[in-house]
């Protein structure tokens, strides 16, 4: 025996009348977030009853959200992933202890630093750095160089 659906429960009953008054059969689903059942045009199959669940559902879990890139994500993503798993922006040097003052815009003076250099979601793979064991650590002077050269040899 199927659950009877309740028609008052319909995201867009202008659309939900006007498709019986042509004589459409109507599909009965179940939302895939707050499992309340709703109605949906045959030719629109939908599996959340309204906006509001298709975004907590999205944003439940990033994975689920469709331009999920996952490994395959920019720099700013990743580091606004490392922002939301390690509750925020960095406070103290992990290495030095350093708590530095704040820039204009009120932030610490601190970053995410990337051990690794790869770039990947291992949260063990960050550091909060200052700025100063931040360009210790990451050696842009050899780096450059190292570039020139490449360069240079071609």
């Amino acid at each position: 025996m199927s659950k009877a659906i309740d028609y008052t429960l319909t995201v867009g009953s202008a659309k939900i009348k006007h498709a019986i008054n042509r004589g459409w059969v109507l599909k009965g689903q179940e939302c895939k977030q707050c499992h309340r059942q709703f109605v949906t045009l045959p030719h629109m199959p939908g599996v959340f009853c309204c906006r509001e669940c298709r975004s907590r559902w999205n944003f439940a879990k990033p994975e689920r959200h469709p331009s999920w890139r996952g490994e395959d994500g920019n720099t700013v993503s990743i580091h606004r992933w490392v922002n939301r798993l390690r509750g925020g922006k960095p406070k103290e040097c992990e290495w030095c202890g350093v708590v530095p003052g704040l820039d204009k815009l009120g932030n610490p003076k601190m970053h995410w630093a990337n051990l690794s250099g790869k770039y990947k979601r291992d949260i063990s793979d960050w550091a909060s750095l200052c700025i100063n064991c931040h360009y210790n650590y990451d050696k842009p002077w050899i780096k450059a160089w190292k570039t020139r050269r490449q360069k240079t040899k071609k």
